[in-house]
């Protein structure tokens, strides 16, 4: 019964017709096509194979696929991955602007300025790095590796301390002026005056970054630089500094130079209250 009812399928695949196009008006034959079921099956699967396969080459080897939801190409992750760096570096600079902008208000109006949110950051990440080694070390490191290590943290910890300590030192801070103290600390002052000759250099007292360059409350130009612990050096002069904000800068580095004659009014703030620069710095 099984074997009958596939024959019949077979038998009638195998069958032969004829397609014939006959004129409407006098039946004359103008073509014929003779085909069978099977025949018709099979062109109609090479067609769509065909198809199939077309689609398939348009879609990978043409720039169609890019217009696919969701299929993009090497070059469009690319610019994604630039844009984002981009966009990471502008997030970081708008920051540190709102940081500058901050602390120039703060040293006005008196009160503590901000902490460098770039510095801060970084010691974060060196305290990370260094517990990360501190938990990394196991029984069956070799004892070259552990002293290594030890050794590095004792320098590092040696190095704390030494800016710990020189930061109650006078002479940490490096004198902004070669001349002659003309004024020296006092409330209404907020600073001290020193004359200089021609062709004079002003220098930075502490590393730091500078968060401000141009005209203060008076006429002269001004530069405030900003250092660790929350302490600021500024100083007022009648020539524009070399240096522009956001510049990080060494201690002992010229910030500007000086041509002609006249007075540098240098005033030093740590927490946003005024202190005597000659207790920190020797004239």
């Amino acid at each position: 019964m099984e074997s009958s009812f596939w024959s019949d399928i077979k038998d009638k695949l195998t069958e032969h017709y004829r397609f014939v196009v006959l004129d409407d008006t006098t039946f004359e034959e103008k073509s014929s096509f003779r085909f069978t079921p099977i025949s018709v099956l099979t062109i109609l699967v090479l067609f769509l194979t065909v198809f199939i396969l077309l689609t398939i080459s348009l879609v990978v080897f043409t720039p169609l696929r890019e217009y696919i939801p969701g299929y993009g190409s090497a070059g469009q992750s690319e610019k994604i991955w630039h844009l984002t760096q981009k966009v990471d570096t502008l997030s970081s600079m708008l920051k540190q602007s709102a940081v500058y902008e901050e602390n120039i208000r703060n040293i006005f109006l008196g009160k503590v300025p901000m902490e460098d949110t770039l510095m801060t950051e970084q010691k974060t990440n060196q305290e990370d790095n260094h517990a990360d080694l501190s938990f990394s070390l196991s029984n069956i490191d070799s004892l070259l590796l552990k002293i290594n290590i030890l050794h590095k943290k004792q320098v590092v910890n040696n190095q704390e301390k030494y800016v710990k300590q020189n930061h109650e030192d006078k002479g940490l801070m490096f004198t902004p002026l070669n001349g002659v103290v003309l004024r020296g600390f006092d409330a209404e002052n907020k600073g001290m005056d020193i004359t200089y000759s021609s062709q004079s250099a002003v220098y930075a007292v502490k590393s730091g970054t500078v968060i401000y360059v141009g005209k203060g409350t008076t006429s002269e130009h001004t530069c405030i630089i900003h250092h660790p612990d929350n302490v600021l050096s500024v100083y007022k002069m009648n020539t524009f500094p070399t240096v522009s904000v956001g510049q990080l800068v060494k201690q002992k580095e010229v910030i500007a130079l000086l041509d002609k004659q006249g007075v540098l009014h240098f005033e030093l703030w740590i927490d946003g209250v005024a202190v005597n620069p000659e207790d920190y710095i020797l004239f």
